[in-house]
């Protein structure tokens, strides 16, 4: 009986972790279409908005930033924020919070409406907002956008406000594929598109592996039940040779449906690192062989 018992809570527990990682895997995938990601960065971008907004019409900032009264700490924390600040008076900058941009003095029509810029390492919103004394203060929230060197350290480029894959193309106007990202009062900023050359790759979060490594180490327990109930109904061949497959036609599993849409896009299993035909095509695979190979080792003796 109380075999029995743990042999149904290893299977719902291995049900219940597959179900979980596949859910999660399902998630990540849908956060792939276009669609989906345009209602993610519009919503983060509309936050941004509002605290953009709210920053650079904001009387006492601006003026304990032009008079220079703010401390060291304060200051720190104002340039920590996802976006820069540069106040102009008439044609000067005066001060600026950070670097992600070239002290830019653009033309607004409006105060605090968003404009869409290209620079030459990046995309960019800017807002405006004007202040008695010819003082002309400049908002400014980084998209996307690269060094000027590219090489496998300076490759991957994170904004700190909005993260938008590289796989989106964003553009200042509308196209028949693009869709486009609204402004606080419905109006349309910028505009995105699928980017050719480059592929979609899902980024999934580390609650799949983890869940992964559940199932895989539930159902070596299980495979060791199974061995362990068959050598006693029947013989001790009997249940060796079906650890054997079970832990064969495991392994397959793994190598069928997880390898390709899961695992490869984790650095331990890509052949860059370690590749030997014959023997393994990663870390990754050299691990789960070994693993395998080891519970058939201990199971055996």
């Amino acid at each position: 009986m109380k075999r029995k018992t743990l042999g149904l809570i290893l299977i719902i527990l291995l049900v219940f972790t597959v179900v979980g990682a596949i859910v999660l895997i399902q998630q990540a995938n849908r956060n792939l279409s276009t669609d989906v990601a345009v209602n993610r960065i519009e919503d983060a971008y509309q936050e941004l908005e509002k605290e953009i907004i709210s920053t650079i019409s904001n009387d006492v900032i601006i003026s304990n930033l032009i008079t220079d009264t703010y401390t060291f700490e304060e200051f720190d924390k104002l340039a920590e924020k996802p976006f820069g600040i540069i106040v102009y008076e008439r044609d000067s900058a005066l001060i600026w919070t950070n670097n992600f941009i070239t002290p830019v003095k653009a033309k607004m029509v409006y105060n605090d409406s968003p404009l869409f810029i290209s620079e030459s390492n990046g995309e960019y919103i800017i807002f405006q907002h004007d202040f008695p004394g010819d003082v002309h203060v400049i908002g400014f929230l980084p998209l996307q956008f690269d060094f000027g060197i590219k090489n496998k350290y300076l490759n991957h480029v994170k904004t700190p406000g909005i993260q938008i894959p590289p796989y989106l193309s964003l553009q200042a106007r509308p196209t028949a594929n693009s869709a486009a990202v609204h402004s606080l009062n419905g109006n349309e900023v910028f505009y995105i598109t699928q980017s050719i050359g480059n592929e979609a790759i899902p980024v999934y979060p580390n609650a799949v592996y983890c869940l992964f490594c559940f199932a895989f180490i539930f159902a070596l327990i299980l495979v060791y039940a199974i061995g362990k109930f068959l050598i006693k109904k029947w013989n001790s061949i009997a249940g060796v040779l079906i650890v054997a497959v079970l832990l064969t036609g495991l392994y397959l599993l793994i190598h069928a449906l997880l390898y390709d849409a899961v695992l490869s896009h984790l650095a331990l299993f890509e052949p860059l690192h370690y590749g030997s035909p014959g023997i393994a095509s990663s870390t990754g695979d050299l691990l789960i062989k070994t693993v395998v190979l080891f519970c058939f080792s201990l199971f055996f003796f």
